[in-house]
């Protein structure tokens, strides 16, 4: 009910209880005196309806408001006096009304009361009236009343209800929630969706700006504190993306857009945003970034190992291959038998030690051992190739290897390899330990060595060889970590799903 309806209706009331003094109907025929002639056309041209009733019961006075509804309650009705709500109203409303005049008449102050009514077309209306007591010329109580019709208030109040429920059900829908925050007192008011995108329980939806930020990831606060900075000051709506780290240490992605809202004197009151969960989407962006960099890093390996591969054959084979030549191109023209054999000799060793190197290379990029025999025996294979350049290996393989996809045992076998390479190089020692085993739906294995060790996250991004490992692994869907320390030795572990 609006503000100024009840103090309306109680000035009207007690002003119509002082002037119509009288309840006999004849009364209400004669004319006004001067005096009330203003308060007669207030009466008749004011938006509400006025009445009064004598003691049993009957319309002794109605205004002009009064008279028109009557004819859309009783359609052809010119007039209500004389009548009592029985004869004008349904049994319901007629009860209703009656009841409410006892009251006023036994308690003897004025009352307001919520009544309704419907017209001869159906349409249901709401009314706000008051009623009050007043004593007619024979000493008997009766009642007199206004009543402000309140349905187009009722029905905006419903359609916006409904507008609110819509918008509240897509929001929800949309799995986004709503904030509100008070820049007076610093209090946030947020939807129970809000509060669990944030890790909190559905019912804490009020608590202070700082214990809301106290939930944001340390690194993000700074950005909801500039949005809103930037928003007081340029009063544009605000888009930031920001973590929330959730009571067991997960993380959430929330975007967040809100803005400033004035209040009468255009003065920033509250800011209003809607946040919504972008997890997935990010988590989506951020694999893709990954896989981007892993292409990028993989073309990088590659690249190298084929320049490692054009070293090695342009130093090894190729070396000996031209000194072979040479010595069978100077041969053709020596004459002395002895002199000719030992050429031909050294050519033929040039010749052996190129076959010999161009097998070592091709094992190095393709074991045919792994290939013909299975990765078992391709771990062996290393292990004796280690052994030729008087390095150790201790292998300790698990039942089952053989079976494994192909693609599979080759990850496993390049990442073993590369490990003993870079062992036998760079750890300082002449020994390391090979351990594969199949747990579960899982192939674990771990290359460990004692010798010098290094600093894991400088040296990760220097190596092509621990980069080609990584990736390799991360593609067969699996995870490798290598701990090391400076002086503590290295242990490089991985496992992959089968």
């Amino acid at each position: 009910m609006p503000t100024f309806a009840l103090p309306l209706l109680i000035f009207v009331g007690a002003a119509l209880a002082t002037v119509f003094v009288s309840s006999r109907r004849a009364a209400f025929r004669r004319p006004l005196t001067d005096a009330d002639g203003m308060f007669a056309a207030f009466m008749e041209h004011g938006p509400f309806i006025a009445f009064m009733k004598d003691a049993d019961g009957r319309y002794v006075y109605e205004n002009r408001a009064l008279v028109e509804y009557i004819g859309r309650v009783r359609p052809g009705a010119v007039t209500c006096l004389g009548r009592t709500d029985r004869e004008l109203f349904s049994p319901t409303e007629e009860t209703v009304y009656v009841d409410n005049d006892r009251q006023v008449i036994e308690r003897g102050v004025p009352m307001r009361f919520s009544e309704h009514s419907v017209d001869a077309d159906g349409t249901v209306r709401d009314w706000s009236t008051v009623k009050f007591p007043r004593i007619d010329a024979e000493g008997r109580t009766c009642v007199a009343g206004i009543s402000i019709d309140m349905t187009e208030l009722r029905l905006a109040k419903s359609d916006a209800r409904a507008n609110a429920d819509q918008v509240t059900l897509a929001v929800e829908a949309g799995r986004m929630g709503t904030l509100t925050l008070d820049l007076a007192t610093g209090m946030l008011e947020t939807s129970p969706v809000f509060a669990l995108l944030h890790g909190r329980p559905e019912t804490r939806t009020q608590l202070t700006l700082a214990e809301s930020l106290a939930e944001v990831h340390p690194e993000d606060r700074s950005k909801i504190q500039e949005a809103v900075q930037a928003a007081l000051k340029d009063r544009a709506p605000q888009r930031i993306k920001y973590r929330v780290v959730l009571p067991d240490r997960s993380i959430r992605w929330v975007e967040l857009v809100g803005r400033v809202f004035l209040d009468e004197t255009g003065r920033p009151a509250v800011v209003r945003g809607v946040g919504f969960d972008i997890t997935e989407s990010q988590d989506a962006y951020e694999e893709l970034a990954r896989r981007k960099a892993t292409l990028r890093r993989l073309i990088e390996v590659q690249e190298n190992e084929r320049q490692m591969l054009c070293h090695d054959l342009h130093d090894g084979p190729i070396q000996y291959a031209i000194g072979a030549k040479m010595m069978l191109e100077s041969d053709s023209d020596e004459v002395d038998w002895p002199t000719r054999g030992e050429r031909l000799k050294s050519a033929v060793e040039c010749l052996t030690r190129v076959i010999a190197e161009g097998r070592q290379i091709i094992r190095g990029v393709r074991s045919a051992v792994l290939d013909d025999l299975g990765l078992a025996a391709a771990i062996e294979d290393l292990r004796d190739q280690m052994a030729t350049m008087h390095f150790t290996v201790e292998v300790n393989l698990g039942e089952g290897l053989d079976s494994l996809e192909p693609s599979l045992c080759s990850t496993v076998y390049r990442v073993v390899q590369e490990s003993l390479s870079n062992a036998r190089k760079h750890a300082g020692v002449d020994r390391a330990s090979v351990e594969i085993h199949r747990v579960g739906d899982e192939v674990h294995l771990r290359v460990v060595d004692r010798g010098t060790g290094f600093q894991v996250d400088e040296d990760r991004t220097a190596g092509f060889g621990i980069v080609g490992m990584t990736e390799r692994v991360r593609l067969a869907g699996g995870s490798l970590w290598i701990d090391s320390q400076p002086g503590a030795g290295s242990q490089v572990n991985a496992r992959l799903p089968m």
